[in-house]
């Protein structure tokens, strides 16, 4: 589990394995159910269960995770004795911004990594291949927004260089739209 800050990119490292590795399932946990978690893996061979802000789900709908992630098996009793069991292989990365929130024997499933935040060159080379990597943006171009982002808008954060990255067709528009953020936003 990717624990830190808000921006410390740990949905975009989600993403990455969720582009990387086949049998790969992404999920909000903001909108996700235990009945929903337990009727895709039933349905479907997912290894990698990817959960975004895991902090976010409903303590009942964490205990659903529980035995996946200790025995491999998912086991569901429904009314009148109905029952089904699926014996895989699951692998669940997660995110989370406040660990405390998620109940004491999930947090104790998992390995908790923290992301500190960055300093300007790790900044420089996130914003670099991730603009290349999602627009295929020069690296001058990255190279300048990054800048901007972290010493002019004084921005820690990669959703800023992304938001500028969008609208930027050339380097003049990086100094253009940064301008406008600054002017314009509410801080």
């Amino acid at each position: 589990m990717l624990t830190g800050p808000p921006s410390s990119c740990k949905t975009i490292f989600l993403l990455e394995i969720l582009d990387a590795m086949d049998g790969t399932y992404f999920m909000d946990a903001t909108s996700v159910t235990s009945a929903g978690i337990i009727d895709y893996l039933f349905e479907h061979d997912t290894k990698y269960l990817l959960i975004d802000e895991i902090d976010k789900m409903k303590a009942k709908d964490q205990a659903a995770l529980l035995n996946a992630m200790e025995t491999g098996i998912i086991c569901e009793t429904k009314l009148h004795g109905k029952t089904r069991q699926k014996s895989m292989k699951l692998w669940i990365f997660a995110t989370s911004n406040d660990v405390d929130r998620l109940s004491k024997a999930l947090r104790s499933r998992f390995m908790e990594l923290h992301l500190k935040e960055y300093a300007y060159e790790e900044f420089l080379n996130i914003v670099r291949k991730l603009l290349k990597k999602r627009y295929r943006m020069d690296e001058n171009i990255s190279e300048k927004i990054a800048y901007a982002v972290w010493n002019v808008m004084n921005s820690r954060d990669v959703r800023d260089a992304i938001k500028i990255a969008k609208l930027t067709k050339s380097s003049s528009d990086v100094d253009w739209l940064v301008n406008v953020k600054i002017k314009y936003s509410k801080f």
